[in-house]
């Protein structure tokens, strides 16, 4: 390679890097609304559970009246849930991933514990069973870099959903990595957490959501769905040292 061509190898590559740097910090300078709670992700026994008065199994979903054949199993009517914060992570992230799953894939701690299904992914506690958390395991690549969670919910009640994600080594220790909840009581929401940089470290510790529902045992209160916007291993190997390692 003479010295023309390396010289033009090496202002490619420099232009490549700085627009690379660029679009992280863009996306590094998003602003996300935030809950602040003194609980943590790991959670105790629910001492207290709420019971709901009226009518707790009346639906607030207009059903469809008869199954279109599709895997929801009817269509149901709702309004389309968008994120204002989720939008800017998608829309100025570089090259940012996503792992999302629905708030009925997650899991009771307790086999007492009673949950009901509403539709398009929703669910909403009916006996905590003494419980105060649901899990789901997270699996994301080796050396992710965690940059923020968002969360899909119902609230018409007077109290907030949690969600945690929270690092285990098992049997011995739990550190919350982050955490975001519902605001208000409008109805249909997002939430999106602060931004973190977080390294994922599969050999050393396991993930998991952790979703408290603040003790509500009636459909107030329902979680739809949960999104981790992470940079994929492949991509952070362009980011600077201080933040890759």
């Amino acid at each position: 390679m003479n010295g023309k061509q390396l010289l033009v190898t090496v202002v490619l590559s420099s232009l490549l890097t700085t627009a690379l740097l660029g679009g992280f910090f863009a996306w590094s300078g998003f602003v996300a609304g935030q809950q602040i709670t003194t609980e943590d992700g790991e959670g105790q026994a629910d001492p207290a559970p709420i019971t709901a008065t009226g009518d707790e199994t009346g639906s607030i979903f207009t059903s469809a009246t008869a199954d279109e054949m599709t895997g929801e199993g009817g269509d149901g009517s709702m309004s389309s849930m968008t994120s204002t914060a989720s939008a800017a992570s998608l829309e100025n992230g570089v090259n940012m991933s996503h792992w999302f799953i629905m708030g009925s894939h997650l899991l009771p701690r307790n086999s007492a514990m009673q949950y009901a299904y509403t539709i398009n992914g929703c669910i909403y506690i009916t006996n905590s069973g003494g419980e105060s958390r649901m899990q789901y395991p997270v699996t994301l690549p080796d050396r992710a870099i965690i940059k923020s969670m968002d969360i899909f919910y119902n609230d018409t009640s007077a109290n907030n959903l949690f969600v945690w994600l929270t690092r285990y080594v098992p049997g011995q220790s739990n550190e919350d990595v982050v955490s975001v909840g519902s605001s208000g009581n409008a109805g249909w929401g997002t939430s999106s957490s602060p931004e973190v940089t977080h390294i994922v470290d599969n050999g050393s510790w396991a993930y998991s959501l952790n979703y408290s529902w603040s003790g509500v045992t009636n459909n107030t209160l329902q979680i739809c769905g949960i999104r981790i916007n992470y940079i994929d291993p492949f991509y952070a190997t362009f980011l600077p040292l201080t933040v890759n390692e």
